[in-house]
């Protein structure tokens, strides 16, 4: 099997996937139980990578401090990365990862799922 190359969201979806994204619980986790609206698979997750501790409320959400934040799905290989906050209610790390080896792209971050 082919394996797809890591893109980022197409544009005519980039709204249903921030929404998704968006309004998610925390009690999802990493795997998130919608769709994607790319390819309609069940393979949605996120991580999030503290970079530095600096543990504050932001317009009413606790924060850990500032990070890294990966949005994709595992089917069709669409993508989102950014520096965000770190929400308070993210485990510190649920795969283990060497954060030194992180890239933008979430390939690590997909094998190290999919092996769990």
């Amino acid at each position: 099997m082919l394996e797809l190359e890591w893109k980022g969201v197409p544009l005519e979806h980039s709204k249903k996937w921030q929404d998704i994204f968006q309004l998610s619980p925390p009690s999802e986790g990493m795997h998130l139980a919608a769709a994607c609206p790319v390819c309609g698979a069940n393979s949605l997750f996120r991580y999030f990578a503290l970079g530095r501790a600096e543990p504050r409320e932001i317009q009413g959400i606790k924060v850990k401090g500032s990070g890294s934040y990966w949005e994709w799905c595992s089917r069709c290989r669409s993508f989102e990365h950014m520096s965000v906050w770190v929400p308070e209610w993210w485990q510190v790390d649920p795969l283990k990862i060497d954060h030194e080896k992180l890239t933008a792209r979430p390939d690590l971050l997909d094998a190290a799922v999919a092996a769990a």
